[in-house]
């Protein structure tokens, strides 16, 4: 059986004409709240990660102190 058809058309012909001919919404609906969803969990990760370089740069300012 033609795994490859999933949505009815084969991916391999065009995967982008067939996301395109799909008459759901959702797709592009939800493309844009996860491009929302990144930009504030980027931010909210983003402070986590600027934290621990300091930690470091610290313990180096200590040791070398």
């Amino acid at each position: 059986p033609p795994v490859t058809i999933t949505m009815g058309v084969p991916e391999g012909l065009k995967p982008a004409a067939v996301l395109s001919n799909l008459p759901r919404p959702r797709p592009n609906p939800v493309r844009a709240g996860a491009a929302s969803a990144p930009s504030p969990m980027s931010t909210s990760t983003m402070p986590p990660p600027p934290k621990a370089p300091p930690i470091e740069i610290l313990g180096l300012k200590n040791s070398s102190g």
